[in-house]
């Protein structure tokens, strides 16, 4: 399986040249402080527009509109992870809630690190730009 990761688009997703693949996971912060609210509508029509057969979206530091269920049918697209996970072909991946910048980040939270989409590596000394994606079967 190729898995193709990116994050940290900040509303220009549609710039990107993405890598075919058969799991496509953003791994956070498609908009920026979620503003303007549209983009989270235009970010999930070009999620529709990707070849990949699986696609997964998970929140960082950014979408702080997402801590409002109701706002989460925003993303239909994508599997959108929220504290909650899902395994795709024996891959187990988990997505955390929103967090905004003031929030202590706890490495406890995620409860089999080596299954884990780490969406703000901020607490590992990483600046915001910064993300990595712990994935084993």
């Amino acid at each position: 399986m190729r898995i193709v990761l990116i994050s940290d688009t900040h509303g220009l997703h549609r710039q990107l040249e993405v890598p075919s693949g058969d799991l496509l996971i953003h791994a956070g912060d498609f908009t920026f402080y979620s503003k303007p609210p549209s983009i989270v509508s235009d970010f999930n029509a070009w999620l529709g527009l990707l070849p990949h057969r699986h696609k997964i979206v998970t929140c960082g530091n950014h979408e702080f509109l997402l801590e409002d269920p109701r706002q989460r049918s925003a993303i239909t697209n994508a599997t959108l992870l929220i504290d909650s996970g899902v395994e795709i072909e024996g891959i187990k991946i988990w997505g955390r809630r929103p967090r905004r910048f003031t929030e202590v980040h706890s490495a406890s939270q995620i409860r089999r690190p080596q299954e884990a989409l780490d969406t703000d590596s901020r607490r590992s000394g990483h600046p915001d730009y910064a993300r990595s994606a712990l994935c084993h079967p």
